[in-house]
């Protein structure tokens, strides 16, 4: 099998074996999407959290600031903004997170503890001080020579496709949540 060819669980194992990982060019918010949607999706094996500021969660998938206010997607938390975004890492949690953010997510990794630095990785779509890896249109990657091992091409996914995805998953309501 060719890593053209590799399922996608395959290629996000890939993917997410980096701390930061900041994608760049045109598919780069296809690949996020496809790699997001994967994350919550194929929560068999290996569970974790998906993390998103509202801002971007709106740019990425089309989720507007009332969308899921009372409901909540099992793996997906929505945080109101950026700064709350960065800081999300530091609560204490079981689950490895997986941080999406369309600004630098570095410094959220450098401020946890080694601890949490292991249960956390950054999905970025800004170009940083990480080594970059370009997305092409069509999924191609092309990463930088220091940037880990990473698969020749992503599957990506378009906003609405996306977003219809995200609302057909199933939800838990917030306040069973908090009553049980």
């Amino acid at each position: 099998m060719t890593p053209t060819e590799r399922p996608a669980s395959e290629e996000r194992g890939a993917q997410l074996s980096s701390k930061v990982v900041s994608l760049v060019g045109p598919g780069a918010e296809g690949a996020v999407r496809r790699l997001a949607l994967d994350a919550l999706t194929d929560r068999k094996g290996r569970a974790s959290e998906l993390v998103i500021a509202r801002p971007d969660a709106w740019r990425l998938f089309g989720i507007d600031i009332g969308t899921l206010q009372e409901e909540k997607i099992p793996g997906l938390t929505l945080t109101e903004d950026a700064q709350q975004t960065r800081t999300y890492p530091g609560t204490q949690r079981p689950l490895p997170r997986i941080l999406i953010t369309c600004d630098d997510g570095s410094e959220a990794v450098r401020e946890l503890p080694p601890r949490g630095q292991s249960q956390l990785t950054v999905l970025s779509l800004s170009p940083s001080t990480e080594v970059s890896t370009e997305v092409s249109a069509d999924g191609v990657l092309t990463p930088h020579r220091a940037a880990p091992p990473l698969p020749d091409r992503l599957p990506l996914l378009s906003r609405p496709d996306a977003f219809n995805r995200l609302m057909s998953m199933p939800t838990i309501s917030r306040r069973r949540e908090t009553q049980v």
